[in-house]
């Protein structure tokens, strides 16, 4: 046997061990029964034409989701998104998804079936990941499963309000943990790789809980020799250095973002007050108070409005319950306990420590996310309860039993005491109590449902314990009741539509869409407000009418979807400067009309009459007006002289003087050393501005002036655009606090905006070059180790 025979032969052995090493035959079995479940409870939207619709997915999620589709098939790449906020960066966003693995499903297939398989691939994944981390930890395949099942069909990884399903950290930590086990390099960097493709994800929240946890396995990890080693710490930075360099070309241009954004600094406190997890949703881990449970949305909805339920179930928590007082798994134990504290927030004096000292814990605006951690260890716990359940260690399952039950008798027997301290405490505006009193007693029904599960359950383990029934009957029996328990709670927690819902096109935006050239759209104040206050409350009968009534007005982002440009936009990123001059416009807009005139806002959206002289209505239909504005600007004019001004204050100031006339002055903050005099004047030529191409990335404009200008831009001004001057690169100005300006000579001109981001160009480079270190680091390593065993034979 030659060389190279041995060679080939490793490589087959060695490929075959590697898939055995991860599941056994019995494992293979474990996890189809998972993608059964999967397809069994996605079946009504999977095999139909039924999909997915919520208040926040609807109006921000889908439209993003549609503009990038569409972008990519038409063979345009939208690293820059034209059509709302006056031009905002669309690829540097992470929740965009633009580049997420599993985002190619929409481009590839039609948008409607691949956007549900986008999500719920990533289900059954998280189900799978979460069996391969539990079953490396030596735990039974029904202790797996358990963990699994737990976690895919949880309410945190089922809601679709912003698509919060994270299928990653479960296989980050399998693959962790292997490197650490077998002392694996190659684990190590493969631990990088899914690092990377978490961070391509949506919510960079999780991916920073993501890194302190796996930082805190590690510290424990490397205290379990007697010996303490620094080994797991060199691993982590591998994993950590190679998932931040992966993902380099999507994270730098993002933090970049973050920087120019109103999140680049701390949020306020009171902020981070209203999104937090109220006392009374600590219950709603295994008493089902929230309004996922029902079609129509819950009077009492306590506390923060993000995570629509954080029910996991009542045998579930029992289980998980033994898990906790089990003598190991205390990195688990804290992690469920510390997360609990985190997702509370600043409903708890102590968060204000956190939140002051704990590294970018301030940039959080949303505490109640941290609940993402209270999910994963919690699923953890259960396939470790259900380990000792096993084992016939069962004390805490049956005194958990016994205070659910007191939890309920208290329910019901002081129902008038606690709905009045709901009142007095959450709903002080509510005069009539009946419809609280309706939904508090169907609460305590499906409790009490939940309840017959839980004791069905401890009855099975009493009489396992007992010698009364065989380990694969209690096995089956724990499953089933779990799956039932998961499955009926979770089914009306996303409200649905039939996918041709989001085909309709409104009559309004049709005739927007008729209209040419560049211009843009802003609604009245009043309008937006009343939308706002609907999002809140669009469940069940009315979510189709509210989502019908924001088409119908368009309100952002909806017009995103028929290209129709906004002044406004609906997104959690947002340009500082740009965000302080749309407030001050957007809570009265018509009492600044020359910043209406420059912003190129041609039409004003509201649901009643205006009375100006500056506007005229030009459609009206089905409770929808729209109004012309008569003096708006073009997106591209000339302006003959500008204006220095060098603090912010005060350009604000000067923007928002009624003398202010932006087609007379322009305001930018630097001078210009190449500005020459109005006197040379070429009286054959006249003053006219032409957009040739208005493109998501670049932007094409002819101008002609007899005399110095300053062609000015109403889209915002951000790094990464460039502009070139009859082919050589200029210098473009930040006017008007928030704009773009550009200086040019007397005389006929084409000038060309592009944009293109150092920030990508940097984060390309570095990805590039940890790319090609990984693949040689992989390579040489398996070399390395064939050459090893080539040797022994």
């Amino acid at each position: 046997m030659n060389l190279s025979t041995l060679q080939l032969n490793f490589e087959r052995k060695d490929i075959y061990l590697f898939i055995k090493g991860l599941l056994n035959k019995r494992d293979w079995y474990l996890t189809g029964i998972l993608l059964v479940l999967c397809i069994i409870f996605f079946a009504p939207i999977l095999f139909t034409d039924i999909t997915f619709a919520d208040r926040l997915f609807s109006k921000y999620s889908y439209p993003m989701r549609v503009f990038a589709s569409q972008s990519i098939k038409e063979g345009c790449f939208p690293l820059w998104n034209p059509y709302i906020f006056s031009g905002y960066p669309f690829f540097a966003n992470i929740q965009s998804a633009l580049s997420n693995p599993f985002s190619i499903l929409t481009y590839l297939l039609p948008f409607q079936f691949g956007f549900k398989l986008f999500f719920i691939i990533q289900v059954l994944l998280s189900g799978i990941s979460m069996y391969l981390l539990i079953r490396d930890w030596g735990l039974r395949g029904i202790s797996c499963m358990v963990s699994a099942i737990i976690y895919m069909f949880s309410s945190f990884s089922l809601s679709v309000d912003l698509l919060t399903q994270e299928p990653w950290i479960p296989l980050i930590f399998f693959l962790f943990n292997r490197a650490l086990k077998r002392k694996s390099y190659r684990y190590a960097i493969s631990t990088g790789i899914v690092i990377a493709f978490q961070l391509l994800g949506l919510f960079p929240e999780i991916s920073y809980m993501s890194l302190l946890t796996l930082i805190l396995f590690t510290i424990t990890s490397s205290f379990k020799e007697r010996n303490f080693s620094l080994k797991p710490f060199f691993f982590l930075l591998i994993a950590i250095l190679i998932g931040l360099g992966i993902s380099a070309f999507q994270s730098v241009p993002f933090i970049e973002l973050v920087l120019h954004s109103s999140r680049g600094g701390k949020m306020l406190y009171s902020q981070v007050s209203i999104c937090s997890l109220s006392f009374p949703e600590l219950l709603g881990f295994f008493l089902p108070i929230s309004p996922g449970i029902y079609p129509e949305p819950l009077l009492f909805w306590v506390g923060q409005d993000w995570l629509k339920s954080n029910y996991i179930g009542g045998l579930a928590t029992g289980v998980a319950f033994i898990g906790f007082f089990s003598k190991r798994n205390l990195l688990w134990k804290f992690l469920l306990c510390f997360s609990i504290i985190l997702s509370v927030g600043a409903h708890l004096p102590t968060y204000r420590l956190l939140y002051e000292y704990l590294p970018g814990i301030s940039s959080f605006r949303f505490p109640v996310k941290f609940f993402y951690l209270t999910i994963f260890s919690f699923a953890i716990l259960t396939g470790v309860g259900v380990e000792r359940i096993l084992q016939k260690k069962c004390l805490p399952i049956f005194l958990f039993g016994i205070g659910y039950i007191l939890l309920l008798l208290v329910g019901i027997v002081f129902e008038k005491d606690l709905l009045l301290l709901l009142q007095t405490r959450y709903f002080p505006d509510i005069t009539e109590l009946f419809g609280m009193k309706t939904e508090y007693n169907e609460i305590l029904l499906n409790s009490l449902f939940t309840c017959s599960l839980l004791w069905l359950g401890v009855l099975l383990v009493f009489l396992y314990k007992k010698d009364k029934i065989k380990t694969y009957m209690l096995e089956f029996c724990l499953i089933s009741i779990i799956i039932l328990d998961t499955f009926i709670f979770s089914t009306n927690l996303n409200p649905l539509v039939r996918e041709d819902f989001y085909q309709y096109e409104s009559n309004a935006s049709k005739f927007l869409k008729e209209k040419k050239g560049c211009f843009r759209i802003i609604h009245i104040p009043e309008l937006l407000a009343e939308m706002d206050k609907h999002y809140y409350l669009m469940q069940g009968k009315m979510l189709p009418i509210k989502l019908r009534y924001a088409q119908d007005f368009l309100i952002p982002n909806f017009g995103l979807i028929y290209h129709i440009s906004d002044v406004n936009g609906d997104n959690v990123l947002r340009l500082q400067r740009y965000k302080t001059l749309l407030h001050i416009i957007k809570d009265a807009p018509l009492r600044y009309p020359s910043l209406l005139d420059m912003l190129n806002v041609k039409y004003i959206i509201a649901d009643k009459k205006i009375p100006s002289p500056r506007l005229k209505l030009v459609y009206q239909e089905g409770g929808v007006m729209i109004y012309e504005n008569l003096s708006c600007l073009p997106r591209a004019f000339l302006i003959p002289q500008a204006k220095v001004i060098k603090e912010e204050a005060k350009i604000l100031e000067e923007l928002t003087n009624p003398k202010f006339d932006s087609r007379k002055e322009v305001i930018i903050e630097q001078e210009i050393s190449s500005q020459g005099s109005n006197s040379e004047v070429k009286p054959q030529l006249n003053r006219w501005t032409k957009i040739i191409n208005y493109e998501f990335n670049n932007v094409t404009i002819a101008v002609s002036s007899p005399t110095n200008s300053f062609l000015f831009l109403s889209d915002t001004y951000y790094p990464g655009w460039k502009v070139f001057v009859d082919g050589d690169e200029r210098e473009i100005y930040c006017a008007n606090f928030a704009f773009r300006v550009v200086y040019l000579s007397p005389g006929n001109h084409l000038i060309e905006f592009k944009y293109i981001p150092m920030s990508l160009i940097i984060g390309g480079i570095i990805t590039i070059i940890t790319l090609f270190v990984s693949l040689w680091l992989l390579t040489g390593l398996r070399k390395k180790q064939s050459g090893l065993s080539i040797g022994r034979l």
